[in-house]
């Protein structure tokens, strides 16, 4: 890890000495370090972008739409935050976010771009129609604007296992390329079960082999008051709807990352929520909603009623991602070390063997999250496309969302990076966010070496020890033809609201399961099977 950071280091220097060794005869903007920027001439025949800092001679202001974060730890996006103005500063941008809540952000998004006025020069196109908005015109194509404005994301291609992004990226009816999109790290430190191992090890049970011995766990934590106040109180698994998804693993089914599509032995896509194993997770989710150890608020909790529940002490395992098992930890009441550096929550050193023999996780496999596109109405979309590719891929733009502001939240000692604690806060992580760093509501890379970074070394040994568990799932993402996209929205829609509505009625037995047969044949009037066979011809194309 210090050899990657030595690395990311030595970049920027590089990056700083090339700039501040140009040319008198070739005159241009040059950054001296991260945080001065020297004045030169300006040019006199047209500037002309080489990659370098800043990315205009001349102060640019643009305007960039997006929501307010993935999660009510991370720090809105906002010029008095220390992490954007630094933004600013180096690439010589003003930048007026413009920011809408996470959760409605679809609705309102796309109530504003049907007035089609006032439209921001880039947009974050989360959970949008992006193929509508290229056919309408609303988005403008990237190719041509890439090949002397993005400087980083060509890098980014050109390595190893990189191929693919911009073919999976590209809009299926005109092959052009209209955003550039986040990237994942598929299996560390994932979306897993994070156990309460204070309660399992105080009544001396074992880690749970199988769902049976999850069962076995849960029904002991529900039965001996888990936090001795007197009251059953205790809910023994807390989770919100993807945590029923990852429960698929165990009985063979791909729900999580890939919504339920999968393929048989033939090589026929086929949907698992109209499956026989579907119907046996079902029997067993309902099960333990019936002995109340499945949270009764599954199907609304957000990460904060979870934060909630494990200041509480009531929470007995937690399904949510392993990058927050410190967080948990250092929020029980079970430990006086609010760091997260005393294990009170983590992963288990396997996953959960179900009925059938499957034991796996699934690789994060996604199309992309956050993807950032140009508007027509930009009137500086070679500067909007600098700044896209800026964000997703330099080195400088890397470390200020890996690590803040140098410093501040951290410094250089050498070829180390030494974080900086502020006694405000409980934890660097909680100082860090506060600075405006983590994750970013606009397109950027995961980084395994910052998530490992001053990660407690239990949370290390257990994730690492987990990934020979990971498995690719059947269909990796690819794009849609409008034509697909318009007919497969108008029909998942509505199976969509379906599907949730009965798995919420079988799950609390509002509907028996008597009635599964039924469900399927009312998903097949529905469409499912036009989906299936739209599903199946993405998925030949990508062959």
């Amino acid at each position: 890890m210090k050899r990657v950071l030595s690395a990311v280091i030595a970049v920027i220097m590089v990056l700083s000495l090339m700039a501040g060794c140009a040319s008198k005869d070739t005159p241009k903007d040059v950054t001296k370090d991260a945080g001065t920027t020297q004045e030169t001439a300006t040019q006199k025949e047209g500037y002309r972008y080489t990659g370098e800092l800043p990315l205009t001679d001349e102060n640019v202001k643009l305007t960039i739409l997006t929501h307010t974060g993935h999660d009510p730890s991370l720090a809105i996006a906002s010029p008095d935050l220390p992490v954007y103005q630094k933004i600013s500063e180096l690439t010589n941008v003003t930048i007026e976010w413009q920011t809408v809540p996470r959760d409605n952000y679809k609705e309102v998004v796309n109530t504003r771009l049907l007035a089609g006025q006032d439209l921001p020069d880039i947009i974050n196109m989360h959970d949008l129609n992006l193929s509508q908005m290229a056919s309408d015109g609303l988005i403008i194509p990237m190719d041509d604007l890439m090949e002397e404005n993005a400087p980083y994301f060509k890098e980014f291609l050109k390595e190893k296992g990189n191929e693919h992004y911009k073919s999976i990226w590209s809009n299926a009816d005109d092959g052009k390329l209209y955003c550039i999109r986040c990237t994942v790290l598929p299996s560390t430190l994932q979306y897993n079960l994070l156990v309460n191992h204070m309660w399992r090890e105080k009544l001396n049970i074992e880690e749970p082999k199988t769902t049976d011995d999850f069962y076995t766990m849960l029904k002991a934590f529900k039965e001996n008051d888990m936090n001795e106040n007197g009251k059953p109180d205790e809910i023994p698994f807390v989770c919100a709807r993807n945590g029923i998804y990852l429960l698929g693993n165990a009985f063979g089914l791909q729900l999580i990352w890939a919504n339920g599509f999968q393929l048989d032995d033939s090589g026929k896509v086929t949907y698992d929520y109209m499956s026989p194993r579907y119907k046996e997770l079902l029997e067993y989710l309902n099960k333990l909603y019936v002995e109340d150890l499945l949270d009764k608020e599954y199907s609304k909790n957000t990460a904060q009623m979870m934060f909630d529940k494990t200041s509480s002490n009531v929470a007995g395992v937690i399904s949510y991602y392993a990058t927050f098992t410190d967080k948990f930890s250092g929020l029980s009441p079970l430990t006086e070390d609010n760091s997260g550096a005393t294990k009170v929550f983590s992963v288990m050193a396997e996953p959960l063997k179900g009925p059938h023999g499957d034991q796996y996780m699934l690789n994060r496999v996604i199309l992309g999250g956050d993807p950032m596109t140009i508007t027509k109405a930009s009137k500086n979309k070679e500067v909007a496309m600098r700044l896209i590719d800026w964000l997703f891929a330099s080195p400088e733009a890397r470390m200020l969302k890996d690590y803040g502001i140098e410093g501040v939240t951290y410094k250089k000692e050498g070829d180390k990076i030494v974080k900086i604690d502020s006694p405000k806060y409980n934890t660097w992580g909680e100082f860090w966010h506060s600075v405006g760093a983590g994750q970013p509501p606009y397109a950027h890379q995961q980084s395994k070496e910052s998530w490992y970074d001053g990660a407690p070394q239990y949370i290390i040994d257990l994730d690492m020890g987990l990934q020979k568990y990971f498995i690719q799932p059947d269909i990796t993402p690819t794009a849609y033809t409008k034509e697909e996209s318009d007919k497969r929205t108008a029909i998942m829609k509505d199976i969509d609201t379906y599907r949730i509505e009965m798995m919420d009625k079988f799950i609390t037995g509002q509907v028996s399961l008597d009635k599964f047969d039924e469900y399927v044949n009312a998903m097949k009037e529905m469409g499912i099977e036009d989906v299936l066979a739209i599903e199946q011809a993405k998925y030949d194309r990508s062959k």
